[in-house]
This record gives structure tokens, C-alpha cells and sequence, in this order.
């Protein structure tokens, strides 16, 4: 990976997995939103009724940001969100969540059955992991199931601070979980 004096670093995961509390906790940094970047650059659909929902043209916006972006950042930025990924970042941390403590999380927040069930066959089937496998960047897989914020928040910044060292882990399956 080349040296930076700065760094842009993708905080993604599958709703309710734990992102903006763990970017709250690296306040020290910038932190973006993927929804705040995509207001900004003119890449939220409004057309759709459903208050809830908020549908982000993620293509248009990484071209927006490839051309804003491209030279290395002075300084630290997070960029939180599900769709954090989709954008042109230099490492990417996913966050990942035991299917069944996310659907007690996204319960106990009051969230639609229909949404909970998505997210939770999502993470069950590897989240954003399906849309990133062949990527080449720095990624850092952690499971905020038992572990706190502060941990993650903690593991990030040591892995930061590495190099951005590949994690010597396993990656998190919970298919295979499921069978065992």
C-alpha cells in the first residue's frame, strides 16, 4: 500500500452492525456519511414515497468522488455506511454482526419485519462481502457481535497504525455456523 500522510477508510457493514456508534469513537478523524456525500453531489433519489427509504445513485456518486478524491487525503477520513464500499477509499473495514443478535438489535429498534429479514439474509449470506472479494485494497473483517465499540474502534486503529497489515483471521461464515 503506498504511504499517505492521510487516508480515506470505509466503515461498512450491514445495517445495525455497529458503524456510526464505532466512527462516533474515531471522532479524532473526519467522518462522512455516505448519505451526507450523497446529498452533497446531488445523488439521492427523493422520487420514492417511503420516508424511511433513501436511494443513493452509489455509481454516480464513487465518479463524483473519484474526481474530487484524486489526489491522496492531507488527513484521516472515515466514510460510514452500508454502501461505504461502492466508494474510492483505501481500505475498507467491515463490520459483521451474528445474524440472530442483528435481528434482535434491529428489533428492539422498532424496525419493519420486512427490512429486518433482508438484513439479516444478508449478513447470513456475507453482507457487503459479495460485493467486494475481488477488490484490492486493505480490508479488515470485524465481528461486533460480542466485541464493544471501543474494541472495534480500537482494532481499527491498530490496524491503521500497522500498515494496514493483513488481519491474520478467518473469514467470518455464518452459513457454515449454521450447519455446525
Amino acid at each position: 500500500m503506498r504511504q499517505m500522510e492521510g487516508f480515506r477508510i470505509a466503515i461498512t457493514g450491514t445495517p445495525a452492525t455497529g458503524k456510526t456508534t464505532v466512527a462516533q469513537l474515531l471522532a479524532d478523524s473526519t467522518i462522512l456519511t455516505v448519505r451526507d456525500l450523497a446529498t452533497e453531489h446531488g445523488c439521492v433519489d427523493n422520487s420514492e414515497s417511503d420516508e424511511q427509504l433513501t436511494i443513493i445513485d452509489v455509481d454516480r456518486l464513487s465518479d463524483i468522488l473519484k474526481n474530487l478524491w484524486a489526489t491522496p487525503s492531507d488527513s484521516n477520513v472515515f466514510i460510514e455506511g452500508h454502501l461505504s464500499h461502492h466508494l474510492p477509499v483505501d481500505a475498507i473495514a467491515v463490520l459483521r454482526c451474528r445474524p440472530t443478535v442483528l435481528e434482535a438489535r434491529m428489533s428492539s429498534r422498532g424496525w419493519p419485519d420486512g427490512k429486518i429479514r433482508d438484513n439479516f439474509e444478508w449478513e447470513l449470506m456475507g453482507g457487503p462481502w459479495s460485493e467486494i472479494s475481488d477488490n484490492k485494497l486493505p480490508i479488515i473483517e470485524i465481528d461486533s457481535t460480542i466485541a464493544g465499540p471501543d474494541q472495534i474502534a480500537d482494532e481499527i486503529r491498530g490496524w491503521i497504525d500497522s500498515g494496514f497489515e493483513p488481519p491474520n483471521q478467518n473469514r467470518i461464515d455464518w452459513m457454515i455456523e449454521q450447519h455446525n
